[in-house]
């Protein structure tokens, strides 16, 4: 197992790094080194939050896939084995090929409890109902559908690495651009996997969206359908509601027919909806999350527009 020093990585190819920032020759400002998860969504992700003349990608591994789209796009990367692409006036950089290297455990990623699928349910309810956030822990359990245990564990990592500060009995978030970056990402590839999930066939979805009496007792509209509601403007091939399972009642109501191929998703709603504003949509924060990390650039696309748009996520810039 080998320890990676970020310094000298970069050192042994010429650029000094110092409190993370690198300065590529012939380039006036400082870049931000940024260690990201590989793949085409996390780094969708994180320019989210950051411009790409600002960043540099450093990644576990770059697979020549991956290097491949970077270069398309002008985004400077580094792995952990050396291979990188940087160019600048006067300074060129181009490693392809070497094997993906094994990190040692103290240079992965903390495990904390609240970046699990149940932690990332605690994590969702204070995001969106800020007020949840100096309320009981049992308040919040409830709110999240998890423990007291749970609740107790994930405000307790989190202010472990730097992201809650806790003054008497005032909790307060901190860099929650990052917070907000970790949640979407980690959503996609932890907390969605496990939501239980069904295809039907049904309605189109812009027959769905103009007749919301038919289902927004029982179910709340997510995903592509959700943003043409909101006005962003897509054309949506498929619907998708998150109610709770086993989704009696909407799929009774919308005379939905399981299918493998439909065109409506039921998934499991993973919060408890008594604790957020009534409203036929589900919060924009999983809107976004859904359509920025489904892998559709056309989709995330629209849902950078929303990012930037959406009176709701504005709270989060």
């Amino acid at each position: 197992m080998k320890n990676v020093n970020t310094s000298v990585l970069f050192k042994d190819y010429g650029l000094n790094v110092n409190d993370n920032q690198v300065k590529i020759p012939g380039e006036n400002q400082q870049r931000t080194i940024l260690m990201t998860p590989a793949g085409e969504a996390s780094v969708r992700n994180v320019l989210m939050m950051h411009s790409p003349e600002t960043v540099i990608f450093l990644f576990p591994h770059v697979s020549r896939n991956l290097g491949e789209w970077m270069r398309e796009r002008n985004y400077f990367y580094m792995d952990y084995a050396g291979n990188a692409w940087i160019e600048g006036e006067s300074y060129y950089l181009r490693v392809e090929g070497l094997p993906k290297i094994p990190i040692a455990r103290d240079e992965e990623t903390k495990t904390s409890r609240a970046f699990t699928a149940t932690g990332l349910r605690v994590l969702f309810i204070i995001l969106v109902n800020s007020d949840l956030l100096n309320a009981p822990i049992r308040t919040i359990a409830d709110a999240s559908g998890t423990s007291v245990g749970a609740v107790a564990n994930a405000l307790r990592d989190l202010e472990r690495d730097g992201y809650l500060i806790v003054n008497g009995r005032k909790r307060f978030l901190t860099k929650q651009p990052k917070l907000i970056q970790r949640w979407v990402e980690l959503y996609a590839s932890i907390l969605k996997p496990k939501l239980k999930t069904r295809t039907c066939e049904g309605a189109e979805p812009q027959e769905i969206v103009a007749n919301p009496e038919l289902w927004e007792k029982f179910a709340q509209l997510g995903g592509e359908a959700a943003m043409l509601s909101k006005g962003f403007g897509i054309r949506p091939v498929e619907t998708r509601f998150y109610s709770e399972y086993p989704w009696q009642d909407v799929t009774r109501f919308l005379k939905l027919r399981p299918a493998e191929d439909g065109n409506v998703v039921l998934t499991e709603r993973f919060w408890n909806p008594h604790y957020l504003p009534a409203s036929p949509l589900v919060p924009s924060l999983l809107v976004f999350a859904d359509e920025f990390t489904d892998g559709d650039e056309r989709q995330a696309m629209t849902a950078q527009e929303m990012w930037n748009h959406d009176e709701d996520l504005q709270q989060f810039q």
